[in-house]
């Protein structure tokens, strides 16, 4: 067996010894430059997909339940020239569970304001001109023609929906990146 060969199948073991004994890094301390920088990218991989893995799932999960309430719920709106149409006027409510702390209404008549929401933490309102969000983070009041300014409508917009797992796999590698470098700026420091 080649000795790189052992060296990869040492990793797990190193690893685990390296997290749980600190003496051992005197061991990790007689390495050549090349294997220590090796080995602290190795581990700042494991420990970067340890750390993105879970919020990834979470992600993922709650952009299915998004996706088929959006299926099921939605009304058959249409945006063009910055202004929402629907089937049939007024309030639709896509989502609306008093347990939830979020809600989603589409809105043509713009009856309903930021003040009909103040038991939700997060709200959703597409109003006839613009989209209001509301969320811990703060308010956002956007009009379509700067979102959609060829216009939308719902089958149009379940695509976009599908960027936001594209997003979600660009933000995994983008952490994962960043993750090692930032562990490797702090271990020449």
């Amino acid at each position: 067996m080649k000795k790189s060969t052992r060296g990869i199948l040492k990793l797990p073991r190193t690893f685990i010894k390296a997290l749980t004994d600190f003496k051992y890094y005197k061991t990790l301390d007689k390495l050549s430059r090349g294997q220590a920088i090796l080995y602290i990218v190795i581990i700042s991989f494991l420990l970067s997909i340890i750390a993105v893995i879970p919020s990834a799932i979470a992600v993922n999960r709650s952009m299915k339940e998004f996706q088929q309430m959006y299926t099921d719920f939605a009304p058959d709106f249409v945006i063009d020239e910055g202004i929402l149409s629907l089937p049939e006027p007024g309030p639709t409510f896509m989502i609306d569970d008093p347990g939830k702390a979020f809600v989603v209404v589409f809105d043509d008549t713009d009856s309903l304001t930021e003040v009909n929401f103040r038991d939700y933490e997060s709200v959703l309102l597409l109003d006839s001109d613009s989209a209001f969000l509301r969320s811990p983070m703060g308010n956002q009041d956007v009009p379509y023609i700067t979102i959609f300014p060829g216009g939308i409508d719902k089958a149009g917009f379940s695509t976009y929906l599908n960027l936001v797992k594209l997003t979600n796999i660009v933000f995994i590698v983008f952490y994962i990146i960043t993750f090692i470098l930032f562990n490797m700026l702090g271990v020449f420091f």
